[in-house]
């Protein structure tokens, strides 16, 4: 009697494999399965037999142990290539077995009693995504990438950010020869991408993934708030830069004071050049919100100012060595390459705007040092047309400045003498003038005397044709002046004959 023969019932272990969508470590259903995946099962039976099998998941990404003897396992996954590690799930048991605990990539210390099952011992795997952009040159300044606006390659571009697991590494990348960047087998997570502002452009406009242009981005160079999700890739994180701008000339000295920069003319050196302009709104105002930036004149009198942000407005300010003027503006009308620009009393140019790309080379300013023109008008005793030494000034005497400036603009003023007979015209821009002396009463005219600069006296009471350049001095344009003299005596009788006059003749 009861020669018998003890069975057990197969014990089970079984889960699957599959594409955590959420993240959230619930299997989604069998559309969400990974095939072709190697498990392995590991662990001691009840015999103490040491147990070491493997198994691959099926089309639903499902796996199963079958025919096990009471025992403690482990379940190992081979992780799937294209997958980044999900979170793994220990799966429930049937009554007086023991489910396991799970870690990466594996879940162990399943216990299993004869007949004992264990289900949905399950490893979550993550679709990676990613995200991407391009680096352009935005053309138009709108935000907006054109598939016509040029590439830049070779910026570097640095992912940081959170995803599921915490702080990430920062990554970094470089643009291709089509601008073009892109960080994949990201983890679900919240990123922003950080542009190293490449050389030679200026900042424009940011664009997160197909939205508006980021407001304020162009003083940024960073894409934040980018949202990552399993399997997709976030595209059109684009920042767009802008070809700088520039502006410069020359401060010269206008010698002949004609508002035109003409060859030979010097340059003026070690001058403060003022830039106003790129505010917040563009435009120049007086509402602070303007850059203001200086240079200094070089040894010919250029300046420059590079790497200006286009479409907005800039005024440049010269300033002038202490004893100089600024010349006539807009001597050549529409052409500003070579005449000055600089307002005489301020030295300020006009406004302009700079397109992409531009280089500005017409601002410039002229300026000279006054010149004077002097004299005398005095009694010419020897009549010699020289200004001897003691001959006595006339003073009282009124002289007329008449001419023109280099420009061609009139000057007129007129100055009398003092009591040495000494006249003088100051402040004169550089152009050709002529002196008129107003005839002083109680004299004859004398001999009249260009002076250090030459000049013309054929006229009566003129010397005209008086040139002068910036600077300049032209001294004893005099007017000589004569004492008239008189002849005179009697007519009378001589009664007696004698050719004497005598008393009562």
């Amino acid at each position: 009697l009861n020669n018998n023969f003890g069975e057990l019932p197969p014990a089970l272990i079984s889960g699957y494999v599959y594409k955590d969508a959420g993240n959230d470590g619930i299997w989604d259903g069998t559309g969400a399965g990974i095939s072709g995946v190697a498990l392995t099962l590991t662990g001691t039976d009840d015999l103490n037999n040491p147990v070491n099998l493997t198994v691959f998941s099926d089309i639903n990404g499902r796996y199963d142990f079958v025919d096990l003897r009471p025992g403690t396992y482990t379940v190992t996954e081979a992780q799937p290539a294209g997958y980044l590690d999900g979170t793994d799930t220990a799966g429930t048991v049937t009554s007086g077995s023991t489910p396991g605990t799970a870690g990466n990539d594996v879940i162990s210390g399943i216990t299993l009693v004869a007949g004992g099952v264990s289900s949905d011992n399950n490893f979550g795997e993550i679709v990676p995504g990613g995200l991407s952009g391009f680096v352009y040159v935005d053309a138009n300044d709108s935000g907006t990438r054109q598939s016509s606006e040029t590439a830049i390659p070779g910026v570097t571009l640095t992912l940081t950010g959170t995803n599921d697991l915490g702080s990430i590494t920062p990554l970094t990348t470089t643009s291709d020869a089509n601008g073009f960047y892109e960080f994949s087998d990201l983890r679900p997570g919240t990123y922003k991408v950080t542009e190293t502002q490449p050389t030679n452009y200026v900042d424009g406009q940011d664009t997160k993934g197909n939205a508006t242009p980021i407001p304020g981005s162009d003083s940024t160079d960073d894409i934040s708030g980018i949202v990552v999700v399993s399997g997709a890739v976030t595209p059109n994180n684009n920042f767009g830069e802008l070809l700088p701008a520039s502006i410069g000339d020359r401060l010269w000295l206008d010698s002949n004071g004609n508002g035109i920069q003409d060859g030979g003319e010097l340059g003026v050196i070690g001058q403060t050049v003022t830039l106003v302009g790129g505010g917040a709104d563009g435009l120049i105002s007086t509402a602070g919100d303007n850059t203001t930036v200086t240079t200094t004149t070089d040894s010919n009198g250029d300046y420059a100012f590079t790497g200006l942000n286009p479409g907005e407005e800039y005024q440049v300010t010269f300033s002038k060595p202490g004893s100089t003027e600024f010349t006539t503006p807009d001597a050549t009308g529409s052409n500003d390459t070579n005449d000055s620009d600089a307002n005489p009393s301020t030295g300020a140019a006009p406004i302009v705007t700079l397109a992409q790309g531009q280089n500005n080379t017409t601002i410039d300013a002229g300026v000279y040092t006054p010149a004077t023109i002097s004299g005398y008008v005095y009694q010419d005793a020897s009549d010699d047309g020289m200004r001897d030494g003691g001959e006595p000034g006339i003073s009282g005497v009124v002289l007329t400045l008449t001419g023109t400036d280099g420009a061609g603009n009139p000057v007129t003023a007129s100055a009398t003498t003092d009591g040495n007979g000494f006249y003088q015209f100051g402040n004169l821009p550089p152009g050709t003038y002529q002196v008129s002396e107003a005839q002083p009463a109680g004299y004859l005219d004398g001999q009249d005397t260009a002076g250090s600069t030459g000049g013309n006296t054929s006229s009566n009471d003129v010397i005209s044709s008086i040139v002068l350049v910036s600077g300049a001095t032209s001294t004893e344009n005099n007017f000589g002046e004569l004492l008239p003299a008189s002849i005179g005596d009697r007519l009378w009788l001589d009664s007696n004959g004698n050719g004497i006059q005598d008393g009562g003749e």
